[in-house]
């Protein structure tokens, strides 16, 4: 009874010198936790910003072709200083959920409608355009379109898919250690 009663003693004292700051086990995982963190990390926040870059291209190139349409129709309303002509060719624009604000010029430089967020506003990226008018004659400027616009869904978006990258990493790295602690226990730690 002491016999066995001392066999498991040291048995249980065995199993906690595996946890001491010198054991196998946590010199192993020492190496293997951050390793594989940093690697989880930098390969999935590098693959969501360069998706995040292409989506910010997109969204420019499709800023700046809707504004380049947009100037095109409301070339001669501008020519005409026809507000609700302007209003009614302009509302598609206002239908895009990365432009909050418009501003249509004149050719003197004098604002002749504007709506949401002033392309002035810190908080915007914006774009303008020349307004240009073609008689029987000649091409002609007859003012400017200027739009104003965010990347607010897409910053929001790499953020959210960041967080969940990170958490999907530590859950990895919970079974990867999880994994390693088996393996090493049936190969190496059962004599």
């Amino acid at each position: 009874s002491r016999a066995t009663r001392g066999s498991r003693v040291a048995a249980m004292s065995s199993r906690l010198d595996r946890w001491t700051p010198d054991s196998v086990y946590l010199k192993f995982l020492a190496y293997l936790i951050p390793m594989v963190v940093t690697t989880f990390l930098l390969v999935f926040i590098a693959f969501e910003y360069v998706k995040y870059q292409s989506a910010i291209v997109e969204l420019e190139e499709e800023i700046s072709t809707e504004i380049a349409t947009s100037s095109l129709l409301i070339a001669e309303a501008t020519h005409n200083s026809d507000i609700g002509a302007i209003r009614l060719m302009l509302a598609s624009m206002l239908s895009n959920p990365h432009i909050s604000g418009i501003t249509v010029y004149n050719s003197s430089g004098v604002v002749i409608d504007s709506y949401g967020t002033s392309p002035d506003d810190p908080g915007c990226t914006k774009k303008q355009i020349g307004v240009n008018f073609a008689d029987d004659t000649s091409v002609f400027k007859v003012g400017e379109l200027s739009a104003c616009y965010h990347y607010d869904s897409l910053n929001e978006d790499f953020y959210q898919h960041t967080s969940y990258l990170t958490a999907l990493t530590l859950l990895l790295v919970l079974v990867a250690v999880v994994s390693a602690f088996i393996a090493y226990r049936s190969a190496v730690g059962i004599p």
